[in-house]
C-alpha cells in the first residue's frame, strides 16, 4: 500500500514568519553545537558566509515584519507614493503605494515586465526621510522588506523569494533610488 501524502494546510502569515525564524535558529544551533565533518577551509568559509547571510536576512525580516505588524496605525506612511529604484545588476523597479495597496513593476533587468498589484503591505516612518515597507506576496511566494533612505537616495532590501519552491533564494541588497513622487 502506497503512503498517502501528508495533509497540507495554509499557515497564517505570522506563523510562517515564526516557522522561518525557528528553522533558521535551529540550523544555527545544530551547526554550532554538533561538530561537522572536517571540510576544507575554502568550502567552510563559503558555507559560513552563505549561512550567515540567510540567518541575518531571516532574522531582520522577522523582526521588521513583526514591528510593522504591531504598528498597523502607521501602516500608510508611504501612502500615495511612487518610488523607482535600480539595483547594481541593472534590475529596476517602480513601486507604487496607493489606495491602501502596494504594487510593483520591474522596468528593466531579468524580471522586466513582471508586475504585481493589490498587495497588502506594512510601512512605517522611521525618521525624517527614512521609511520601511514590507509585504508578503503569497501567489509568487515572496516576503520582501525594504528600507528607503530618501536623504541618501538608497534602498536597502532583504527578501525571501520563491519560498517552498526549487527556486528559493534569499536576497540582501541595496539599490539607487532614481525618483520619488507623491501621487
Amino acid at each position: 500500500m502506497a503512503d498517502s501524502p501528508l495533509p497540507t494546510q495554509k499557515l497564517p502569515f505570522a506563523e510562517i514568519r515564526l516557522n522561518c525564524l525557528l528553522m533558521t535558529l535551529a540550523g544555527l544551533i545544530k551547526r554550532t553545537l554538533i561538530p561537522a565533518q572536517p571540510i576544507d577551509c575554502h568550502s567552510a568559509t563559503e558555507f559560513d558566509m552563505s549561512f550567515l547571510k540567510v540567518f541575518v536576512a531571516s532574522a531582520c525580516m522577522f523582526l521588521i515584519l513583526s514591528v510593522a505588524h504591531s504598528q498597523e496605525v502607521q501602516n500608510h506612511a508611504l501612502a500615495d507614493t511612487e518610488v523607482s529604484y535600480t539595483y547594481q545588476d541593472g534590475g529596476a523597479v517602480t513601486l507604487t503605494v496607493s489606495g491602501g495597496k502596494l504594487g510593483y513593476l520591474w522596468t528593466a533587468g531579468p524580471f522586466e515586465g513582471t508586475e504585481v498589484r493589490d498587495l497588502d503591505y506594512y510601512s512605517k516612518r522611521l525618521g525624517e526621510s527614512l521609511y520601511f515597507v514590507s509585504w508578503h506576496d503569497p501567489d509568487n511566494k515572496n516576503f520582501v522588506t525594504l528600507i528607503f533612505d530618501f536623504d541618501q537616495m538608497i534602498e536597502y532590501g532583504t527578501a525571501l523569494i520563491g519560498y517552498e519552491t526549487d527556486m528559493e533564494v534569499t536576497l540582501f541588497d541595496e539599490a539607487r533610488i532614481d525618483s520619488v513622487r507623491r501621487l
